[in-house]
């Protein structure tokens, strides 16, 4: 049987591998116009409530329509598609053209030109308004291809992701397979949104440490506000190994645990002991430290990231490893 105390030094890299290798990308969004950009009864039509975009709704004015006119079309606005007055306060013949302004389908302009009584142009042709955005659609990336290299030499890891059954798998060089299960693929694309935060369903991981199999669960546990409260692990009879789970029981205000106390399970004999989470979301860090308990293996650790939500590197106690992506996936919803 493998003790994780014994194995720590050789399997921390790759134990902190997957788990938070999922990443998170920027939302994309294709956006459109948005509901605010109104244009006259005939004017624009709504721009679609999927997007962010803004409709150029017309809000010109008329040119004066006389001298001494008042200001001409209120069209522009939100009024009727057709031109606005071309000028009331004009005297015969002096009232200018009034000038089209950019509109909605229909033509929200002003007049093609006040005439000498000063009364309302004919309707302007208008400028054709922005069409209706798009629904917004929201991804993330993870990474499909990485390596990870300590001072023991470097490994090449691949990762996959199945739509249908919301699985992520990823496999090492060495023949380590971690498989990700969300239970929808709105938890799928907000893993790691913000940095740190745990969305998964559960995890599987099959270990192949050198001259010994690990097989284990890890099912993930979360509250009615959607904070995780426990990571239990179930090891596999057939191929055991020690390790940790952990109950949390503080959490930051986004919900990111940020205390918990971990038990040994398959031969680990830690108990009681403290974990304590730090984020820093403007180093893009994240500081576990344990400690205390009874037989639980004290340490800091360190894990860095990229904007992306990409691991760049960790410090486990003397243990330096470096992650580089190589190829990046998508996950939408």
């Amino acid at each position: 049987m493998v003790r994780w105390s014994e194995t720590l030094a050789r399997a921390c890299a790759l134990a902190l591998t997957f788990p938070l290798v999922l990443g998170c990308a920027a939302s994309h969004s294709n956006a459109g116009g948005d509901d605010g950009a109104r244009g006259g009864s005939g004017g624009a039509a709504h721009g679609g409530a999927g997007g962010r975009g803004m409709l150029s709704a017309g809000a010109g004015h008329g040119a004066n329509g006389g001298t001494g006119g008042e200001v001409g079309g209120t069209a522009g606005g939100g009024g009727s598609s057709v031109a606005g007055d071309g000028g009331r306060g004009g005297t015969a013949g002096a009232g200018l053209s009034g000038q089209a302004t950019a509109g909605g389908t229909g033509g929200d302009a002003s007049g093609s030109g006040g005439d000498t009584s000063g009364m309302a142009g004919e309707s302007g042709a208008g400028n054709t308004g922005g069409s209706g955005g798009a629904p917004g659609e929201s991804c993330r990336l993870y990474t499909a291809a990485f390596t990870v290299t300590t001072t023991s030499g470097v490994q090449a890891s691949s990762c996959a992701f199945d739509r249908p059954t919301l699985t992520l798998t990823c496999t090492t060089e060495r023949g380590d397979v971690t498989t990700t299960i969300w239970a929808t693929i709105d938890d799928a694309v907000r893993e790691n949104r913000p940095l740190g935060t745990r969305r998964a369903d559960r995890v599987e991981q099959y270990i192949a440490f050198p001259g010994a199999e690990c097989r284990l669960t890890q099912d993930h546990q979360y509250d009615g506000a959607g904070r995780q409260t426990a990571t239990v692990v179930t090891i596999d009879p057939d191929m055991p190994c020690g390790t940790n789970e952990i109950a949390y029981d503080e959490w930051a205000p986004d919900g990111r645990p940020t205390h918990g106390i971990e038990n040994g399970v398959g031969g680990e004999l830690c108990a009681g002991g403290d974990v304590t989470f730090t984020y820093d979301d403007v180093q893009l860090t994240i500081t576990t430290t344990r400690s205390g308990g009874t037989d639980c293996a004290e340490s800091t650790s360190v894990v860095s990231y990229d904007e992306s939500g990409f691991r760049t590197g960790s410090v486990v106690g003397s243990i330096v490893t470096t992650y580089e992506t190589l190829a990046t996936g998508e996950i939408c919803e």
